[in-house]
């Protein structure tokens, strides 16, 4: 699950995306063969940079967001 703010610009007050299994199965297998560590959780993903307020972060954190980015929300859908 993706905690984003991209899609409001698309989509009217967008707050959780909803994503494509297969390709989140296809990268986990994949980044599995190859020794990489699968961490799968909810993700704060912004379209800003540098806008990870403390603020923010406690609210996204305790919604269960376990990292921010910049890509996932693009990637996924």
């Amino acid at each position: 699950m993706i905690y984003e703010s991209t899609s409001r610009h698309y989509i009217s007050e967008a707050r959780v995306s909803k994503l494509d299994i297969g390709l989140i199965n296809v990268v986990k297998e994949v980044c599995t063969k190859i020794g990489v560590k699968v961490y799968l959780g909810k993700i704060w993903s912004t379209d800003a940079v540098y806008r990870e307020t403390v603020g923010k972060v406690k609210i996204f954190k305790d919604m269960g967001a376990i990292c921010v980015d910049m890509e996932n929300s693009a990637l996924l859908h």
